[in-house]
């Protein structure tokens, strides 16, 4: 999304403000004693800058890395993993094929939790990283509960929206949001998101992508329900104790909100 519209309204000469990079799913200010990274496809980038980081600060940190490719030409950075891991003695990297050639590996077929299991035996000590499509993500997240990682100890970064809820509000109704701390109350029609809200009441929300996926805008939701089209900026944790993201999150209806 960003790379469309450097493209289509930047030019040479034209000044950027880049903020620091925000977000959960790092190691960084986060106590890690053994990591395990879960990635297919391109959802391998992320992870990869973490294992940089950690090789370019000398930190030993005991981290499995699986990565879940069709065949070995589709596999990502696999020199330079080879490289970090003759460099890096508690990186393991572990590659699962599920359209493997008779030369490819000796563990064909898509990751189950059973192969897991087997490639990674002490998962619950872990705290795991998952990144990729968003089918695999949930299925990687069912095993990795499963095998005894707790919920707040999987971190996912999404590369595409989650479905937004299905509750609507009546064409030419007006929804209401109700900041309980400020005393503030906002009519909201269906486009209008929890943070347009707050700004039109004169309330700062801390924000930072505003597509929800850095989960700074993350804000309680005490009454009511709203349609949120995150990218996976909330973890599981948050979302059953009632947070939800400002800048993707739609009133329908009266609703609430811990500002």
């Amino acid at each position: 999304k960003a790379t469309r519209i450097l493209h289509d309204h930047f030019h040479e000469g034209c000044g950027v403000e880049i903020s620091e990079a925000k977000g959960e799913f790092t190691l960084h200010g986060r106590t890690v004693e053994k990591a395990l990274c879960l990635c297919a496809g391109s959802g391998i980038t992320p992870l990869m800058s973490m294992v940089r980081t950690l090789h370019d600060l000398g930190e030993e940190l005991d981290l499995c890395l699986i990565q879940c490719s069709r065949t070995a030409s589709d596999v990502l950075f696999g020199q330079e993993l080879a490289m970090l891991s003759r460099s890096m003695p508690k990186l393991r990297v572990e590659t699962v094929f599920s359209r493997p050639s008779d030369l490819d590996s000796n563990r064909p077929g898509r990751l189950n939790k059973s192969q897991l299991a087997l490639l990674v035996p002490d998962a619950s000590d872990r705290t795991a990283f998952v990144c990729g499509p968003t089918g695999f993500m949930a299925v990687m997240r069912g095993h990795l509960l499963e095998l005894g990682i707790p919920a707040d100890r999987i971190f996912e970064e999404a590369f595409g929206p989650r479905p937004a809820t299905t509750s609507k509000i009546s064409a030419g109704e007006k929804a209401v949001v109700s900041f309980e701390r400020s005393g503030f109350h906002v009519e909201a029609d269906e486009d209008t998101t929890i943070l347009n809200c707050a700004e039109t009441a004169g309330i700062h929300i801390e924000t930072a992508c505003q597509m929800g996926l850095c989960g700074t805008c993350k804000v309680k939701l005490t009454r009511g329900e709203v349609d949120m089209s995150d990218m996976g900026g909330l973890s599981e944790v948050d979302c059953k104790d009632g947070f939800i993201l400002a800048c993707c999150s739609r009133p329908r209806g009266h609703v609430a909100v811990d500002l």
